[in-house]
């Protein structure tokens, strides 16, 4: 327990010292039509600093991460919210990687995400999540464009070989 602690205490100032941008990294693969969503969250300890508690043991920070971060995604379908659960934490490194489930009731073609993670920390200027939907689409969501509409049955993005392209480079000499 006192090692989950010291991993986001480490990381809450290794944070000043690095300055880095933050950032988080949303992975949502849906099944079912768009039913069921299957959510992986990878986002900066350091910057979970601001919301957890360091004196707190670790069962509350963890739920304070959950809780945090689970409300500050917003998924619906046709209008209708989608529920997401908070399956399991994982550190590594200076990063914690959440995972959930989401429902969509009746599935939906289209996915609505309102992202709002760290843009209510004003110590955290300039947050942006890198979300990628169904390994296809990748958006960038930041305080300017939180939001976005998203196709679920939109095909994956193909981009030609080398030797295809060599090929039709061929074609046109």
């Amino acid at each position: 327990r006192s090692a989950y602690l010291a991993v986001v205490v480490l990381a809450s100032s290794s944070r000043a010292i690095a300055a880095e941008p933050s950032e988080s990294q949303l992975v949502i693969t849906s099944r079912n039509g768009g039913a069921d969503l299957d959510v992986r969250w990878d986002i900066a300890l350091p910057d979970l600093s601001f919301v957890v508690d360091p004196k707190e043991d670790a069962q509350k920070q963890r739920a304070a991460i959950n809780a945090y971060a689970f409300t500050h995604l917003f998924l619906s379908g046709d209008g209708v919210p989608c529920d997401l659960d908070p399956k399991e934490q994982t550190v590594t490194g200076s990063r914690i990687i959440l995972t959930g489930v989401g429902r969509c009731e009746g599935g939906t073609p289209v996915l609505d995400v309102d992202y709002r993670l760290f843009f209510d920390i004003k110590e955290i200027e300039n947050h942006r999540g890198i979300m990628r939907l169904n390994d296809q689409e990748s958006h960038v969501f930041t305080t300017k464009d939180r939001r976005g509409r998203f196709e679920l049955d939109a095909k994956p993005l193909k981009f030609p070989t080398v030797p295809t392209a060599l090929a039709a480079a061929s074609l046109l000499a």
